[in-house]
């Protein structure tokens, strides 16, 4: 276990014996899910999140899409209810 000896909340830098972290992460919010346009047929406000696994009774289809049952690495997050497009959000953020 690593033990803090001197933090600065001012320069956000941590002393952690005996080396120096910064902290290079800053709070972006991403941009809402309806403001984003899809990249195959442009629409906006046509994307949907795609969740993963079994959905329940009360799972809302219109709000989600559903991925399926395996949850593997680099799955698309994002489906287009209009013309079926599928990818990453974070492709979409920048």
């Amino acid at each position: 276990m690593l033990k803090v000896v001197h933090s600065t909340a001012k320069e956000n830098q941590f002393l952690v014996s005996p080396i120096s972290y910064s902290i290079f992460m800053t709070p972006r919010r991403r941009p809402a899910l309806p403001t984003l346009t899809c990249p195959k047929c442009l629409q906006e406000g046509v994307l949907q999140g795609i969740i993963y696994g079994m959905p329940g009774d009360d799972f809302d289809f219109e709000m989600y899409a559903v991925g399926g049952c395996l949850i593997e690495e680099n799955q698309p997050d994002l489906r287009c209810r209009d013309c079926g497009w599928s990818g990453l959000r974070v492709f979409l953020d920048d």
